[in-house]
């Protein structure tokens, strides 16, 4: 379906109807990205690469028409995914995903700036529209441990202090 090293993706978009999602690489640690949009966070950055994996290796199905001229009967004036990817150079990859077939196991597509029409596996579209809160980093806090110097743990009948000494 597309082409392109990770290494250089600056950022990607995936759009839902209305709903956007934007991932950012995090300049000072490559390996780590961030939830932009619709808000602000930390992204969880193994289900990021585990998506971006599994978009390189989504094949098209089958090609159903070569050089369209209406997209209306795919679903594709108005598409219902779009996915957008930036990579470093200033080069953009994106597709946009339609209708479904009537059986539900293939979506009509189309890559920005080609006419032809092809189908994607239902399974393949799910595995790359994933939901913000796949998206989400699942820590439950962040901190350096250098940086804790007590844990205090409660529970109904008793409490557990612990305190650091020294290093």
């Amino acid at each position: 379906l597309v082409n392109f090293d990770q290494s250089k993706i600056e950022f990607f978009v995936l759009k839902t109807d209305s709903k956007e999602i934007r991932i950012v690489r995090d300049d000072q640690h490559k390996g780590n990205w961030t939830i932009e949009k619709p808000f602000k966070t930390k992204a969880d950055s193994a289900t990021v690469n585990s998506m971006l994996f599994d978009l390189k290796a989504t094949r098209i199905a089958k090609y159903v028409q070569a050089n369209a001229t209406t997209f209306k009967p795919f679903g594709l004036v108005e598409p219902h995914r779009i996915f957008r990817l930036e990579i470093q150079n200033g080069t953009s990859l994106s597709f946009q995903l339609g209708n479904e077939t009537d059986n539900g196991k293939l979506v009509f597509g189309k890559r920005d700036g080609e006419s032809n029409i092809f189908l994607l596996e239902q399974e393949d579209v799910a595995k790359v529209f994933r939901s913000l809160h796949d998206f989400r980093d699942k820590k439950l806090f962040s901190f350096e441990n250098d940086d804790i110097s007590k844990i205090q743990l409660t529970y109904p009948k008793k409490t557990f202090e612990l305190t650091k000494q020294n290093d």
